[in-house]
């Protein structure tokens, strides 16, 4: 039997947390998914993905705004939400052990809302999907690496933009590959992530996020039933 050492001890327990919140983020995707297919009765068509809160410009224009946050969680088929589920909880724990699992979850949701907003100002049409937060996430991390550079040795310090800068490039590469992708949507989520990375690690901002991020969803669903 092998005994970890304090350090390997330490090391485990500070990614405990952020593994956790990963797979958590994952999980309740996957969870929103499963109750959508059931809603919609196995057949997520468009008609099914519409009425049950995708994005649709005449319909947000309208009034319906809260499609910007429901839009979020749907997804057209099995592959889409693979795909995206896989990349948030790999950035969600990247951003988590970095500041904290509650500003990164409200970070990915507000970043997811902000892809869609954009997305909704360049008329993309129709539109679901979590991969405006996964480009928030991605944003947030290459702005929190930056801003601490200082604080980094040298090697670190590359390695981690380099892995960062690698995985954005492939987030951005392979949906030039797939067709009917909302490139303005990642673009917003990128953008608003980054936006969020820049500012400091203070209570008062992470409170801020959170309350956000909660109060948003939590109208968005009473809109979207009321």
């Amino acid at each position: 039997m092998v005994t970890p050492s304090p350090s390997d001890a330490n090391g485990r327990r500070l990614w405990l947390a952020p593994a956790i919140t990963g797979a958590l983020t994952a999980l309740a995707l996957a969870a929103v998914y499963l109750v959508t297919v059931s809603r919609a009765g196995g057949a997520l068509d468009a008609d099914a993905l519409v009425a049950l809160g995708a994005k649709v410009d005449p319909e947000v224009a309208a009034g319906q705004w809260w499609r910007l946050v429901t839009s979020v969680f749907l997804h057209a088929g099995g592959m889409h939400l693979a795909l995206n589920a896989i990349w948030l909880a790999l950035f969600t724990a990247g951003a988590a052990a970095l500041i904290g699992p509650a500003r990164a979850v409200a970070t990915g949701l507000l970043g997811g809302v902000a892809g869609q907003l954009l997305s909704f100002a360049v008329s993309m049409g129709p539109s679901v999907g979590a991969s405006g937060a996964v480009f928030a996430l991605a944003g947030t991390l290459l702005a929190v690496v930056w801003r601490r550079r200082e604080r980094l040795a040298p090697d670190v310090r590359w390695r981690l933009l380099a892995s960062l800068g690698a995985a954005t490039a492939a987030l951005l590469f392979f949906p030039l590959t797939a067709g009917a992708v909302d490139h303005a949507a990642h673009v917003g989520g990128f953008v608003a992530g980054a936006a969020l990375g820049a500012l400091p690690e203070r209570r008062i901002a992470t409170a801020a996020l959170c309350i956000a991020a909660v109060g948003i969803s939590a109208l968005a669903l009473l809109s979207a039933n009321s």
